[in-house]
């Protein structure tokens, strides 16, 4: 029986938070189940763009925030 895994393991394993086991079952996985890899391809992307848009907020953002600010 093939293992089921969770958006949290696969999360886990792009960040390089799983034991070895479980590491080689998911590539294994990700490699066999081409459903998995459309799913896992996708889940890289956002992840990279979560990662580029955590990094500063846009300007406007902080003017509103500073004119709510002195008006308060």
């Amino acid at each position: 029986m093939a293992p089921n895994f969770t958006l949290s393991d696969y999360i886990r394993y792009i960040y390089n938070e799983v034991d070895f086991p479980d590491c080689a079952l998911i590539q294994r996985t990700i490699d066999t189940d081409p459903s998995v890899q459309v799913d896992y391809s996708k889940l890289v992307l956002s992840l990279g763009f979560l990662d580029r848009i955590l990094i500063d907020p846009p300007v406007y953002c902080v003017d509103n925030i500073m004119q709510y600010a002195r008006t308060a």
